[in-house]
């Protein structure tokens, strides 16, 4: 079997509110928006940046089923060409098997409550409502403008999804049943529907965008504001092959893959995770597990902007590095909570500091370590509902 060290990932594309990879603009910024509810409420809302939106526009009405289908799946297919596009790969090569590996906490949301919307209303719906809603369209739909040999797989653990996505894909390619994957992690959900059930838990920020820029502020001191989740749309698509794959066709390598650890834990209260945040400790140490944590440059948090979230996070920190832990950051306070696709675009956030040499910190102050320094390995982590959690290592090349 293949060992981390040998895969790398040689490209990465990504939709999100406050950043273009494709354009390759220079800073994130923050672009949050409020959601019209109904009955006067408002709620805060990451939603793709301008010229995000307008890409995926402009390129999903190029086929009629692309522009009839879920904005997930829509996402999911323009990301997953980009990055195929980007890595070099051709269609012709036949003899290469590729994984299409999804992963998406809520899948094709909005087709299906608004499918579902209509059926209350009139017992009728579309012939393809049922196909068209599945998971499985966020894979098999790019898999089917793929004219090679391919696999498809969609991957669904809540918030740590397309972090488990990963690790599915590495296991398929050292285990010789992949060559190389494209690995995705999507999330369109800014549906009243999924809001409502949101704030029912009583986690949602109750900052407005119109009077505080910032509504989503995880592990701020003393957490002040209280709960400031704020949910967010976006994906990111990686290329994942071995290292000599890519050196023989002279690509660009990003990254190399280091270590992947998941975690669960027993469900406890509303979103199953413990004080000590034992599902994330249990991925972190399994990441870990050959490099020494005083190895890691920098953390990239999965600090959902939950008080009871973002202190398990710190806990399972601690016991994983002790009480002085590396350089900490997080792109939710950029753009909010994606759900299954969080943990790909804090890769894809990693890799633009790395390339562009900018740390982006809080800009707000925080019981974490904000030291500036370079980052080469990167320790990127994810957890959700149900008490599940990844971590991904990665070591950016020179």
């Amino acid at each position: 079997m293949k060992s981390f060290s040998d895969l790398v990932i040689t490209a990465c594309s990504s939709l999100s509110p406050g950043f273009s990879l494709a354009l390759g603009e220079d800073s994130y910024r923050t672009s949050f928006t409020e959601c019209d509810l109904g009955a006067g409420e408002r709620l805060a809302v990451g939603r793709l940046c301008g010229e995000d939106e307008s890409a995926l526009v402009k390129w999903s009405q190029l086929e009629r089923e692309l522009e009839r289908s879920d904005r997930s799946v829509q996402m999911s297919t323009f990301l997953c060409e980009r990055a195929f596009e980007q890595a070099g790969w051709r269609i012709d090569q036949e003899s290469e098997r590729t994984l299409v590996c999804v992963g998406s906490s809520r899948g094709a949301s909005e087709l299906l409550e608004g499918s579902h919307s209509r059926f209350l209303l009139n017992q009728r719906t579309r012939i393809d409502t049922s196909p068209s809603t599945t998971l499985g369209q966020l894979s098999s739909f790019p898999l089917a403008r793929l004219s090679f040999p391919s696999l498809g797989v969609g991957v669904a653990m809540t918030c740590s999804s397309s972090g488990l996505a990963l690790m599915n894909a590495v296991s398929w390619i050292t285990a010789g049943t992949a060559d190389r994957a494209l690995v995705c992690g999507v999330e369109a959900c800014l549906t009243p529907f999924t809001l409502h059930m949101l704030q029912l838990l009583g986690i949602y920020s109750g900052l407005s965008p119109v009077s505080e820029p910032i509504p989503c502020r995880p592990f701020e001191r003393d957490a002040p504001h209280g709960n400031t989740f704020v949910l967010g749309e976006g994906g990111a698509c990686i290329a994942v092959e071995r290292k000599e794959d890519a050196q023989r066709r002279g690509a660009d390598i990003l990254c190399s893959l280091e270590g992947i650890g998941v975690g669960f834990e027993k469900r406890r209260g509303k979103t199953a995770i413990s004080e000590a945040g034992e599902c994330l400790h249990c991925a972190m140490k399994q990441a870990l597990n050959r490099t020494p944590p005083h190895m890691v440059d920098g953390v990239l948090l999965h600090g959902p902007g939950t008080v009871v979230g973002d202190r398990a996070e710190r806990q399972a920190l601690m016991d994983i590095f002790g009480c002085e832990l590396p350089p900490c950051y997080s792109s939710k306070w950029l753009f909010g909570h994606t759900l299954g696709a969080s943990g790909l675009l804090s890769l894809a956030f990693a890799l633009w500091m790395f390339q562009k040499g900018k740390l982006l910190n809080f800009p707000y102050e925080t019981e974490l370590e904000e030291t500036v320094r370079p980052i080469h390995t990167v320790l990127i982590n994810s957890a959700g509902f149900g008490g599940g959690a990844s971590s991904t290592l990665v070591r950016f090349e020179e």
